[in-house]
């Protein structure tokens, strides 16, 4: 069952959701960058260190929400990941009730 299950979820294509997903962490990532360039605007500024700050703010902000996205992305993929289990317990049990009832015992 396993394995036929393996074969099946590697013949599957990616779903609208996961698409959308990973075009919204992409759009974050790219708004936060436009924002924070926009608000801090190196290039006005006139010292170095000042310039290299604001590029290195900009950048952690564009690091910070990529890394809240992919988080997200992983806490979805688990909670897939533990309903299949539960399913697969159910079916387990159910299959196990059926082969007690055809050999005759009731539980």
């Amino acid at each position: 069952m396993d394995a036929q299950r393996r074969n099946e979820s590697s013949d599957m294509k990616w779903p609208l959701g996961w698409i959308s997903a990973v075009a919204g962490i992409v759009a974050a990532i790219a708004g936060a960058l436009v924002t924070g360039w926009l608000l801090l605007d190196p290039t006005g500024l006139t010292d170095e260190r000042a310039k290299i700050s604001a590029i290195q703010v900009i950048a952690a902000l564009g690091f910070g929400v990529g890394g809240i996205g992919t988080l997200m992305l992983f806490v979805r993929r688990q909670l897939l990941q533990e309903q299949a289990h539960r399913l697969d317990q159910q079916e387990a049990e159910l299959d196990r009730q059926v082969a007690g009832r055809s050999k005759g015992e009731v539980r």
